[in-house]
């Protein structure tokens, strides 16, 4: 605990930490691809940002684990925008001004791993496209296995 994490990827792939981890995730699934570059930024209910990120290739799945997220703290995801100033590095940008992001979902922390959807929260298996039992387990997170680390 103590770490963060951000990963984007395709649907298909989607995989959350642990849920007996002591530190909060989110796993957001969008129900279309998003393109390369498109932003997606996390705020608590001040306002404050947690993460702002680009991700270099198209995804249908984020992936936030942050010490930031607490149990029953509310939370809002924002998609598309821009960010100016601040400080980048491998997509992931702190200290920028961003505007112009569109407001996805407002959610609430209950679980170490919070699963959302445009709609809202939901479970680990209707977290993608497929609903839950579809698609023979596609896009549906392993729970307790990370993401393999991403090389640069």
């Amino acid at each position: 605990s103590g770490g963060f994490l951000i990963a984007a990827g395709s649907a298909g792939m989607a995989m959350a930490p642990s849920d007996t981890s002591s530190q909060y995730s989110i796993l957001m699934s969008y129900p279309q691809t998003q393109a390369a570059g498109t932003l997606v930024r996390l705020v608590d209910d001040s306002g404050s940002d947690i993460a702002t990120f680009a991700p270099a290739k198209a995804y249908q799945t984020v992936v936030i684990s942050s010490a930031y997220l607490k149990k029953d703290g509310s939370y809002m995801l924002y998609s598309g925008g821009s960010v100016q100033g601040g400080t980048s590095k491998g997509g992931l940008t702190t200290n920028g001004q961003y505007a112009n992001g569109t407001k996805v979902v407002d959610f609430t922390v209950s679980s170490p791993v919070t699963y959302l959807n445009e709609s809202g929260v939901t479970t680990a298996g209707s977290a993608g496209r497929g609903g839950p039992g579809g698609g023979g387990g596609r896009n549906r997170p392993m729970g307790g296995q990370m993401p393999p680390a991403q090389q640069q």
